[in-house]
C-alpha cells in the first residue's frame, strides 16, 4: 500500500524560509569581503579624485560598505585630510541592470552630512549641509577661511572632461577671514553664496555675494581649473562697501588697490593663478 505524504501550504511556506535563510548563512559566511572591500574603495578612489586611509570597515551580503574614522585627501591638491566619522557605500541597485553603475556614498563628517552619487562614468551628484571649515588659502600670505557650510550642491563629472557640464552652489555662514598680517582684526565676511556654470574646466562666476559682513560683496568672473588648485586660474571682478564695522586700517589699504565708484563702493580686480594671484 502506498503512503500518501500530504504537505500544507503553512509547512512548505516554513521550508521555504528555512532554505532562504540558511542560503543567506552561507552567503554570509563565504561571502568575499575583502576583495569587494578593496574594490568599492578603489573605485570611489578613482572616480572622486580622493585617497581613503581607514582601518574600521565592514560588509553586509547586500553590497553595503561601512566604516567608521577615514581621513580623505586629495589626488589633485596637496590640501590637508579630511577627517570623517563614519560612511556608508551602498549600489545604486536601479544602476547594476545599465551600463552605467553607481554608488552612493554617505558620511557624517565636519559636524554635518553629505551624500554622494558616483557613477562609473564619473558622473557626481554631491550635497552637504551644515559642515564646519577651516581651509588654508592658497598664496604667500598664511590666510585661513572659516565658516558654517550651510549647504553646498555640485552636479559635474569626474575628472572633467570638454564635454563636462558643470553646476555648482554653495553659502557660508559665519565666514571669516584670518592672518591678515597688519590688520587690526579679522576680516568678518558674514553670508557668503557663490553659484557657478562650467563646461569643461572653464568656469563662469554667475553670483558672488557677501551680506552681514565688515564688507558688503558682490561680484562676478570666471576660473579655470589646472591641474591642481595652484595652477587654475582666476578672473574676478568685486564690489565692495565697507560697513560701520569695518577696520578703518584695512579699508585704507583696500582704497590704494581699488577703483573708488560712487557711494562709497570700491572695485577690486583679483586674477591670476591661485597660487599668486594679483590684486587690481
Amino acid at each position: 500500500m502506498k503512503q500518501l505524504s500530504l504537505r500544507t501550504p503553512g509547512s512548505a511556506g516554513a521550508a521555504v524560509l528555512l532554505f532562504l535563510l540558511g542560503l543567506l548563512l552561507g552567503l554570509a559566511f563565504s561571502f568575499p569581503t575583502t576583495a569587494l572591500e578593496n574594490r568599492l574603495l578603489a573605485a570611489v578612489e578613482a572616480n572622486g579624485q580622493i585617497h581613503i586611509e581607514t582601518d574600521d570597515l565592514s560588509f553586509s551580503p547586500l553590497l553595503t560598505l561601512q566604516g567608521g574614522p577615514t581621513l580623505i585627501s586629495s589626488q589633485a591638491s596637496d590640501a590637508p585630510p579630511v577627517p570623517v566619522d563614519t560612511f556608508k557605500l551602498t549600489p545604486k541597485w536601479a544602476s547594476l541592470f545599465t551600463t552605467n553603475p553607481g554608488i552612493l556614498l554617505t558620511a557624517q563628517l565636519l559636524g554635518g552630512h553629505l551624500q554622494t552619487d558616483l557613477y562609473r562614468d564619473g558622473t557626481c551628484d554631491l550635497r552637504a549641509d551644515n559642515l564646519t571649515l577651516d581651509l588654508p588659502l592658497q598664496g604667500a600670505m598664511k590666510l585661513r577661511l572659516s565658516g558654517r557650510l550651510q549647504q553646498a550642491t555640485m552636479q559635474s563629472q569626474l575628472p572633467l572632461q570638454k564635454s563636462s557640464e558643470s553646476a555648482l552652489q554653495l553659502t557660508l555662514a559665519d565666514a571669516k577671514l584670518t592672518g591678515l598680517g597688519g590688520a587690526q582684526s579679522d576680516l568678518t565676511l558674514g553670508t557668503i553664496r557663490f553659484q557657478a556654470i562650467g563646461t569643461g574646466h572653464s568656469f563662469k562666476i554667475t553670483t558672488l555675494t557677501a551680506e552681514e559682513g565688515d564688507f558688503s560683496l558682490n561680484g562676478r568672473g570666471s576660473f579655470l581649473v589646472g591641474r591642481d588648485l595652484p595652477s587654475s586660474r582666476i578672473n574676478l571682478r568685486a564690489d565692495l562697501r565697507p560697513t560701520p564695522q569695518a577696520d578703518p586700517g584695512l579699508v585704507s589699504l583696500l582704497e590704494l588697490a581699488a577703483r573708488k565708484k560712487p557711494g562709497g563702493v570700491l572695485e577690486l580686480r583679483l586674477s591670476g593663478y591661485l597660487s599668486n594671484p594679483s590684486l587690481k
